[in-house]
């Protein structure tokens, strides 16, 4: 009988899997099989491969395999390797190989999710959910509306908003302009650190747009000094200049419909 792909991928990556490893005599003479437990010191725990057979968007377990494989031999996290496979199965034609074994190495797949959403026309970003600010060769900055935005324009960082937990994001977005910035060019960054500032994230709060938040890739907060030391373009006063002109927008909606 075969084994299902959930199966299949507990005996192969599990830390306890069962194996037909060897054979014994019975009493009367005939040899059976024996299925023996082993515990693998660097295998996944079964609970984390059952939850990611659940999340696997294809519903059948299509990239549970190279998920397990990935974590494996990279140091790439799950969050990382989850937002890679969804992001390929919903857009599979953005994608340099159509074929995701293919993407073999950490460098192969941090590499292709840096590119992702700069293959994207400005109708298919707002059918994501986002809307575009402006964009150029150096660099682009967008307004997610929906978490699917969000983590996408937010891949290879650690803001909390791109986390699985939907509810996050939401919070952050009722009270805040969220503005995404991914650079392109890595020449407009001052700092040599340039993996850990390729993205930040700017929320101006809708009712005291003083109290602003800035954030690097590794969702660290950073000043007003810091953005002029790490940056050659003012990415804060562009910000700060669309919120204005559509918080004006808003408010005179608003007292319209009052």
């Amino acid at each position: 009988m075969l084994m299902s792909r959930l199966e299949q991928a507990i005996e192969k990556y599990g830390e306890i899997a069962e194996f037909t490893t060897i054979s014994t005599k019975t009493k009367d003479g005939d040899t059976e099989l024996n299925r023996v437990k082993i515990i693998r010191k660097n295998g996944v725990p079964v609970i984390t491969i059952k939850n990611l057979s659940k999340w696997d968007p294809s519903k059948n377990n299509k990239y549970l395999d190279w998920i397990l494989s990935r974590k494996i031999n990279t140091s790439l996290s799950y969050k990382t390797l989850k937002d890679f496979v969804s992001f390929f199965h919903s857009s599979p034609s953005k994608f340099t190989y159509s074929d995701i074994y293919k993407y073999k190495d950490k460098s192969d797949v941090l590499n292709e999710l840096a590119e992702i959403p700069n293959r994207f026309s400005k109708s298919e970003i707002k059918k994501f959910g986002a809307i575009v600010v402006e964009d150029n060769p150096d660099y682009k900055i967008i307004i997610p509306k929906t978490y699917l935005a969000a983590k996408m324009y937010g891949s290879r960082t650690k803001w909390c908003i791109t986390s699985d937990k939907t509810k996050i994001f939401d919070n952050y977005s009722i009270d805040n302009q969220i503005y995404l910035i991914s650079i392109k060019n890595n020449a407009i960054i001052k700092s040599t650190l340039k993996s850990k500032y390729h993205k930040v994230a700017i929320l101006l709060p809708y009712i005291d747009f003083r109290n602003v938040l800035m954030y690097d890739a590794m969702d660290k907060k950073l000043t007003k000094t810091d953005m002029k030391n790490i940056y050659t373009v003012n990415f804060q006063d562009k910000c700060n200049k669309h919120f204005f002109k559509t918080q004006f927008k808003r408010d005179l909606d608003a007292d319209y419909l009052d």
